[in-house]
This record gives structure tokens, sequence and C-alpha cells, in this order.
């Protein structure tokens, strides 16, 4: 039978450790630049594929498979787009 070692927990944390390991306090206009950055991700990755998904739904359900194209067209489209925005994206900052 094996005895598992667990390292004993950390006495103390490190303010500075503290502070990276929750992030740093924002302020109100740059939490709302992070919403926006956030919706603008959100409306870029989850368009095309609920619409690659609806159309690949429908093709198949209606056993007409060429309609597969459009459907493959959307995740060509969800790529690409994903490149836009992590191209364009200012996680950084201007600070």
């Amino acid at each position: 039978m094996s005895v598992m070692h667990h390292p004993a927990p950390a006495k103390e944390l490190l303010s500075a450790d503290l502070e990276t390991a929750v992030g740093p306090d924002l302020t109100a206009v740059e939490e709302g630049q992070a919403r926006a950055e956030e919706r603008r991700w959100l409306a870029f990755a989850a368009t095309p594929a609920v619409g690659a998904a609806v159309l690949f739904a429908v093709a198949i359900a209606s056993g007409v498979y060429w309609a597969l194209i459009p459907a493959v067209l959307a995740v060509l489209l969800g790529i690409v787009a994903g490149v836009y925005v992590t191209l364009s994206s200012d996680t950084n900052g201007a600070r």
C-alpha cells in the first residue's frame, strides 16, 4: 500500500502573489471596455457557430446534402472572424 504525501500548505501569501492571482482593480471605464471587448468576441465567435449548426441541422434533416455547403462556409467565416478579432483586439490597452 502506498502512502501519498501532500505538501504542507503555504503559511501566507505575499501581497504581490495575491494581486497576481486576483488581478488588478479595474476602473469603471476599463471595466466597460472589457465588457465591450467580451461582447465583441462573443458576437464574432457565436454568430458563425450558431449559423453553422443551424445550417448543418437543416441539411441533415432535409436530406439534401449539397446544402452542407453553406454550413461549411459558415465554419470558414467563423475562422476568418476569429482571426480578425484576435488581430484587432487590444488586450493590453493603451496606458
